[in-house]
């Protein structure tokens, strides 16, 4: 059974999913995925703001964009993560890139910052037509579905239906197609990029980013 995206908001639902490589949300309520702090000793506010600037420079060919909120001990980025999902229509079967939003709010104290990441809702996407099966795929206005409640459609399926860990390697890959793997993909872009962040407030020398606003 495939769950596929849906605009409806489940409830908040405690448990964790029953398939290795879905991680819990560190507060679903709040939509927040991870939360990590960084400490890096003698190390004023200011200097790790700057490294986080710099690492954020690297990062994103437009910093400048992605940055929506600043003051004197926060900035707030907005940015995108372009995840693929792979669908069968007819006898088709293709990868589609689903684009969302992610907030990452990062605080800082000397000594010290904390990085949160946060889901932020899907990219507006427009209608499209195929000419094979002539098929029009509706559109999604911004923000009208989230990752979280993708999630929560997953758990809420495993308790109503009792599903159980797939038992064997050949089961768990027929999940490739599924929302499983899309929130495993999702969630593993942005445990990268908190790695890349953290490493670039420790040390200015960072790696840019393929993936953009």
């Amino acid at each position: 059974m495939m769950l596929f995206l849906s605009n409806i908001t489940f409830f908040v639902l405690a448990q964790k999913s029953v398939v290795e490589g879905v991680k819990e949300y560190k507060d679903i309520k709040e939509k927040m995925y991870i939360s990590s702090v960084v400490e890096v000793e003698g190390k004023m506010k200011k200097d790790l703001m700057n490294a986080f600037k710099n690492w954020g420079g690297s990062t994103f060919n437009n910093f400048r964009e992605v940055i929506v909120s600043e003051t004197d001990d926060q900035i707030v980025l907005v940015y995108i993560v372009s995840i693929p999902l792979t669908v069968k229509i007819m006898l088709t079967t293709s990868s589609i890139l689903y684009k969302q939003y992610v907030r990452l709010i990062v605080e800082f104290k000397d000594g010290k910052a904390r990085l949160s990441f946060y889901d932020d809702g899907n990219v507006s996407v427009p209608s499209s037509y195929s000419g094979i099966g002539n098929i029009t795929t509706p559109g999604s206005a911004a923000r009208s579905y989230y990752m979280s409640d993708i999630y929560n459609g997953l758990i809420k399926y495993e308790n109503e239906w009792d599903y159980k860990k797939p038992e064997s390697e050949k089961d768990y890959l027929k999940l490739k197609n599924s929302n499983y793997r899309f929130i495993m993909a999702y969630q593993a872009d942005i445990e990268k990029t908190l790695s890349s962040a953290i490493e670039g407030i420790k040390n200015s020398n960072t790696i840019k980013r393929k993936d953009d606003f």
